[in-house]
């Protein structure tokens, strides 16, 4: 039988590393080792299961901390989850059942959440739309809430890019270059795991701008990659990246309404389906709206980061 590492990355989180810890050692099944790495938190992180190794380095980012926990697992295959994140009680009973068929990696989805606050909404509808475009059960890009990964593979790919700082982009980057070698990853959309969408706007479209500027090196570096089918990324985001530009530009012109009617006709049209909430017009227009500003703050981080690396 296969073993499974657990690696979970943390950063001044304690109460929601605890959830996530107990959220394993509740579950059907134990993975056979479980690895915390505490990146420079202002107060050690620790863990009340005595079976928790837990590692502290100095604060280098998401990619140097899993590189660090990967580097410590003994198991066969590495399960890579958010601290923000816990699991369902069977996830790891059907992690241990999945692995011995020998394939390379597997991906597995967010469960939705969120209570009714307005942003966490707009999360559920963005990642419904996303995970129903995927097609053939298998991923080229994945994150790494949710991420399996077999060590042999990890390691001949040398892990994740650290030259990424912030969690922007490392992930896609790891499991596009792992597709593009070894195969995609198979999705699996029964191993789930669940997470607290932000609530906060200003934090939420805070990430979504250095998203953009880190995004510009993952583009660069891979552009002869981004080839590959991709589900995360929807045919309307590129619409949508030029959405303030073009509302910009055409603001005094008939277009501007034209150009308005039809992203808010392409934001319903790929949001349907979406059943979790009772949501009428006027919510469906309030999110529509914040699309356009989280894609115009995306646009202003992608301007940014480009400009950063001309100078």
């Amino acid at each position: 039988m296969s073993s499974l590492s657990v690696v979970i990355p943390a950063f001044n989180n304690q109460i929601q590393l605890d959830r996530c810890l107990n959220s394993i050692f509740t579950g059907d099944e134990q993975p056979n080792e479980i690895i915390v790495v505490d990146d420079g938190s202002k107060t050690e992180l620790t863990s009340n299961h005595n079976s928790v190794r837990v590692i502290r380095k100095k604060n280098g980012g998401p990619a140097i901390a899993r590189n660090l926990g990967a580097e410590f697992a003994t198991s066969e295959y590495i399960f890579f989850i958010d601290s923000d994140c816990w699991v369902c009680s069977d996830t790891i009973k059907k992690i241990n059942n999945l692995i011995d068929d020998g394939a390379h990696g597997y991906a597995g989805p967010y469960l939705a959440t969120s209570g009714e606050e307005f942003v966490s909404v707009y999360s559920d509808v963005d990642l419904h739309a996303r995970y129903s475009n995927i097609n053939n059960s298998v991923v080229y890009v994945h994150g790494t809430y949710n991420l399996i990964l077999k060590k042999s593979v990890f390691s001949a790919m040398d892990g994740f890019d650290i030259n990424y700082p912030r969690p922007s982009g490392e992930d896609f980057d790891l499991v596009l270059r792992i597709a593009d070698k070894f195969g995609p990853l198979r999705y699996l959309d029964d191993v789930k795991v669940a997470t607290d969408h932000e609530t906060s706007k200003k934090k939420y479209l805070t990430k979504q701008f250095y998203r953009g500027f880190d995004r510009v090196y993952y583009y660069k570096k891979n552009v002869k990659l981004i080839k590959h089918y991709d589900y995360y990324t929807l045919k309307s985001d590129f619409y949508d990246i030029f959405s303030f530009p073009v509302l910009l530009v055409a603001v005094f012109q008939p277009l501007f309404l034209t150009y308005f009617v039809a992203g808010f006709a392409i934001f319903l049209f790929r949001s349907k389906g979406f059943g979790a909430y009772t949501i009428n017009y006027l919510m469906w227009l309030r999110l529509y709206l914040f699309n356009v500003a989280r894609f115009s703050v995306l646009f202003f981080g992608l301007f940014a980061g480009v400009l950063r690396r001309l100078v």
